[in-house]
């Protein structure tokens, strides 16, 4: 059985220093080992005090250039920064920095999913991979927990789940295959789709860009007010459109007046966890962002025993 991991809106709408990356997303080791797709639950606070009004941040813009953060100079090369294991807020990156390690050139990213989501979003979480030899033999592996210096050659699961062979203009076009070539002669890519023979098992890895980095932690920031609901389907979408390896679903909270036959206890799923393809995320999002409106209590403790 799959792993479903449970998030609540709650967690990342109370604040006025809330983003989409601080939802930290556990993944179990069984489902990690067994390649599974993760499969999330959110639970969506849709109660009255979710009309609360915020001074948030305004919206991440990626075609601005945000400056560097804390007196620190913008590098003259564009880099893309990481964490592995899930999103957390706590432990960020420091664009630009000298002691920040966890980083690599954008110039080397063959992950074309990831490259979209970059450019829109300004983030992107799945399995991401690094080739290196062990040996004579080309394998594609976990990249480094804390320093991506090394890195040279990278993609990622989502370009073969999406049929996408497009890899950077110095490369091959095509998927990871493993055990092919030589240091020599190093074979990158395979151009047959099926091919492909790369364990995806492991940490998800979370991908930043530079730019978006300097929006989060910047301290001039221009503020705007929001509703604390517009904050938490703001930071749902995001996570949603940044994390297609990842299956979700969607639970909101009842009035819970006690009188199960005209108001049921506890919440309700209102979008199943289905496979985010096209069209199941365009649903999702649709119902997330249209349908939902803050007026009905906070019965967390008989939601989370529903489920």
């Amino acid at each position: 059985m799959m792993k479903k991991v449970i998030i609540s809106s709650l967690l990342i709408a109370v604040s006025s220093f809330s983003f989409s990356e601080d939802i930290e997303m556990y993944i179990s080791e069984s489902v990690k080992l067994a390649s599974q797709k993760p499969q999330v639950l959110i639970i969506f606070d849709n109660s009255g005090s979710m009309s609360t009004q915020l001074s948030v941040n305004v919206d991440y813009d990626p075609d601005e250039p945000y400056p560097a953060v804390g007196g620190l100079n913008s590098l003259s090369d564009k880099f893309i920064y990481f964490t592995k294991g899930g999103a957390d807020g706590a432990s960020m990156p420091v664009p630009d920095s000298p002691n920040e390690s966890r980083r690599f050139l954008d110039s080397i990213n063959s992950c074309e999913t990831a490259r979209k989501l970059l450019d829109s979003n300004g983030f992107y979480t799945g399995h991401v991979r690094e080739y290196s030899f062990k040996g004579n033999a080309g394998t594609w592996d976990e990249i480094p927990d804390n320093n991506g210096a090394n890195i040279e050659v990278l993609d990622c699961q989502d370009d073969v789940t999406n049929s996408d062979p497009t890899n950077i203009a110095t490369l091959t076009q095509g998927y990871p295959i493993n055990n092919e070539g030589t240091k020599q002669n190093p074979q990158y890519h395979t151009t047959t789709h099926g091919s492909s023979n790369v364990n995806w098992s492991g940490s998800l890895v979370t991908l930043y860009t530079d730019n978006y980095l300097r929006w989060h932690q910047g301290e001039a920031i221009a503020q705007t007010l929001k509703s604390r609901m517009d904050v938490a389907k703001d930071s749902i979408t995001k996570v949603i459109q940044s994390a297609p390896s990842i299956d979700f679903g969607l639970q909101v909270f009842n009035y819970d007046w006690g009188d199960a036959s005209t108001d049921p206890n506890g919440g309700r799923i209102v979008a199943g966890i289905k496979t985010m393809n096209t069209t199941n995320q365009t649903k999702f999002l649709d119902l997330l962002n249209n349908d939902l409106t803050p007026k009905t209590w906070t019965p967390l403790c008989e939601s989370l025993y529903e489920d």
